[in-house]
């Protein structure tokens, strides 16, 4: 039998629970150790904190790449450059059609995805 089986552990911790209850006290796990409520804890806000910070850390990596990266003709510069500003395949894509630039979304898909891979590419090699 282990020791928190015991009836004593079990005792005293039942009194120990009281005591913390009484004072005011929310434990965040549950008796047999895991936590009472994921969706709404800790580990939410720091998977929405890391998203955030990680998202930020991608446009402002994008907006440098602009300037410093050669792209191969004014097409691939501007769909980045609308990339970079945060717009959705759809809004560029409709820009695109807008100045009669005969293109597709899964073409500027790729596109995104290329430069991407060659922006990140000195990221992965530090890792």
């Amino acid at each position: 039998m282990k020791f928190y089986e015991t009836p004593e552990f079990k005792n005293l911790r039942s009194k120990w629970a009281k005591k913390l209850e009484k004072s005011g006290f929310d434990d965040a796990e549950q008796e047999d150790g895991n936590l009472k409520d994921w969706s709404a804890g800790f580990l939410r806000k720091r998977i929405s904190s890391l998203y955030n910070e990680s998202k930020q850390e991608y446009y402002r990596l994008a907006g440098q790449f602009l300037h410093e990266h050669k792209f191969e003709d004014k097409l691939e510069r501007r769909i980045w450059e609308l990339h970079q500003e945060g717009k959705s395949l759809n809004y560029i894509l409709a820009y695109l059609k807008k100045k009669k630039v005969k293109t597709y979304r899964q073409k500027i898909h790729k596109v995104i995805q290329k430069l991407a891979a060659v922006m990140l590419e000195p990221c992965k090699s530090k890792t």
